[in-house]
């Protein structure tokens, strides 16, 4: 929990994300460049898609042959 409070004061006063903050400790980009600054985003858009696709074919949190286990 402290890693990601300390995650979330180095975004707002950096405004990067966090895998823009990796990326400018390793030299590799500039502040400004706004690739880093939104594939965070692009990961949480995707597992929602992924999960509304789950949750829209009732297979959500399902696996085969999961019923004989109980």
């Amino acid at each position: 929990m402290l890693g990601f409070l300390a995650a979330v004061m180095n975004e707002t006063q950096t405004g990067l994300g966090p895998i823009g903050q990796v990326a400018f400790a390793l030299g590799n980009i500039n502040p400004s460049d706004e690739l880093y600054r939104t594939v965070g985003l692009w990961i949480v858009a995707w597992g929602i898609l992924v999960t509304g696709i789950a949750y829209a074919s009732g297979h959500a949190g399902t696996a085969l042959g999961e019923e004989d286990i109980f």
